[in-house]
């Protein structure tokens, strides 16, 4: 397909739309089911049966297939952040302990925690609000930008506020997210 703005903002506005409708979907069928009194790891809401306990099972098999794709992405993008503060001719830091290390902090934080609610508001905070607000915004502006001849003045500078909107509006999700984990 041609690559334009309005291609783009149909795609953005078609995936947020999708993103959302699934969201209330979920959220819509949990209270139905559970009401004000679910828990925050869903599996644990469920009386302990065998079917409860294939699900828990599909969970470890989930995790411990994806665990390796996530921690490995995790792995480079720490060798290439220290390899880019270090300097030219600093050479990478020990693979090997870097990778004791990062799993062990991984095995601590998930024997410690007793749910992954506190992680998920952490990643909440942070991922979701910067990959569903901030780097739309960033790119839409980045589009527009290139693109800017075709637009007229008024239209040129409702679709950066627009796109400003979303870059602040994501910021300030994050940081009340983190704030509200901060104080509760």
């Amino acid at each position: 397909g041609e690559r334009s703005i309005d291609s783009f903002r149909v795609v953005v506005m078609c995936a947020f739309a999708f993103a959302l409708l699934t969201e209330l979907t979920f959220m819509i069928c949990g209270y139905g089911r559970f009401g004000p009194s679910v828990e925050s790891t869903l599996l644990s809401s469920y009386a302990v049966e065998p079917s409860s306990l294939a699900c828990w099972l599909c969970m470890a098999a989930n995790i411990a297939c994806t665990y390796p794709i996530v921690f490995q992405a995790a792995r480079s993008s720490i060798v290439s952040i220290w390899a880019q503060a270090a300097g030219p001719g600093a050479g990478e830091p020990n693979r090997v302990v870097l990778t004791a290390a990062l799993v062990g902090l991984t095995a601590v934080l998930g024997h410690s925690l007793d749910g992954l609610s506190f992680i998920n508001a952490i990643k909440g905070a942070l991922f979701l609000s910067a990959i569903a607000f901030v780097f739309p915004g960033l790119i839409h502006l980045r589009l527009f930008s290139s693109q800017n001849s075709e637009k007229s003045g008024e239209e040129a500078w409702r679709w950066q506020a627009f796109s400003k909107f979303l870059i602040l509006w994501g910021a300030g999700s994050a940081t009340i997210g983190l704030g509200v984990l901060a104080f509760r």
